[in-house]
């Protein structure tokens, strides 16, 4: 089964290779053993976590690693998008069925839940903290740095991909309590300015994860790059501790912005802006989702939210995200084992 992979054009290497040499090693010695103080049993605290040391909690496997050095992205900012491309992978002949679902819950407790659902793929619960921008936390998908479910920690953190690991977020919360995920759509139509520089899909979630304070601010930053579409489209789910959350979609050249009503938002598959959502949707997890926070106003815990992405998982969910914007903390369980949940502190 050939399984095509990720496209990153020469330019995009031309970049990195200034910031690789600009950026301080983050190769050390290591071990897969997670002994370390900074992660007792299945709570993580990231402030106490070696800089650039890769720690393994799992053998999905997931690892978590709080990166060393600064990573350009104010530089990457200044020449916008190279070449990136997500291609639908085959198995037995039959391509995915695309999922992911977010949703925000936003009384008393600030959550924003997120399933991510696509193949089995190693991950990294991955923490930044560059002096030019926030301090943010992000889950990363590492098969599009050429790791695989055999890579041990000392493979990956001795390799020189593991650098560009901060390019590569598909959720993630930020130090103001700023959290976002996206969403793959059959498709997507944004406007485009010349004189705006052009971001894909992860460079996105990146630039909102360093820079934006609140929902509003993610939304006008969103606003100024031009979204440069791949294969899958997507749309955003973005929300902030103050309970503010919107859904950003791109259609018939325009940018759509549908905020939260409510105290609490869904969203799944579908494109939301023209629908009858949430009254009538054909989407099952995007109904079971709605139904379960309206029944409870909003108002749920990290249990409650955990729960509900367990009830709306597939067989494809790599990982379950519980972000709470308050604490800012992330509890996450891969591979629908909702046996082991691993809480992750900022402190």
């Amino acid at each position: 089964m050939k399984i095509k992979k990720i496209l990153i054009s020469c330019c995009w290497f031309s970049l990195f290779l200034f910031v690789f040499i600009s950026t301080n090693s983050c190769q050390k010695e290591s071990s897969d053993s997670s002994t370390a103080p900074a992660i007792e049993s299945n709570l993580v605290h990231l402030n106490k976590l070696e800089p650039g040391k890769v720690y393994k909690l799992n053998d999905y496997p997931l690892f978590v690693m709080s990166y060393k050095g600064d990573y350009g992205f104010n530089s990457f900012l200044e020449t916008g998008s190279t070449s990136f491309n997500i291609e639908k992978e085959i198995i037995a002949g039959t391509k995915i069925n695309w999922g992911c679902t977010c949703f925000t819950g936003m009384v008393n407790n600030k959550i924003f839940g997120r399933n991510f659902d696509y193949y089995h793929h190693t991950a990294m619960a991955l923490y930044t903290h560059p002096l030019s921008a926030f301090a943010s936390l992000s889950m990363v998908d590492l098969f599009y740095l050429n790791f695989n479910e055999s890579s041990s920690a000392s493979q990956i953190e001795n390799s020189n991909t593991i650098r560009n690991a901060p390019y590569f977020p598909f959720d993630g919360i930020n130090e103001k309590g700023v959290s976002i995920g996206m969403m793959a759509l059959p498709y997507a139509d944004p406007p485009y300015n010349s004189n705006k520089l052009s971001l894909n899909c992860l460079e996105i979630i990146r630039l909102v994860l360093d820079y934006a304070t609140t929902t509003d601010d993610a939304v006008s930053l969103i606003q100024k790059y031009n979204y440069n579409v791949e294969d899958p489209p997507v749309h955003f789910m973005i929300a902030d501790k103050s309970g503010k959350s919107a859904i950003i979609e791109f259609n018939n050249k325009e940018i759509k912005v549908i905020y939260n009503n409510e105290p609490y938002h869904v969203s799944t598959n579908f494109i939301i802006t023209g629908s009858l959502a949430p009254q009538t949707t054909e989407c099952w997890r995007y109904n079971k989702a709605y139904s379960d926070l309206k029944n409870a106003g909003g108002s749920i815990d990290e249990t409650t939210a955990m729960n509900i992405l367990q009830s709306v998982s597939q067989s494809i969910t790599m990982w379950s995200a519980v972000y709470n914007l308050n604490t800012l903390s992330l509890n996450i369980s891969t591979s629908r084992d909702y046996s082991k949940n691993y809480k992750i502190l900022f402190q």
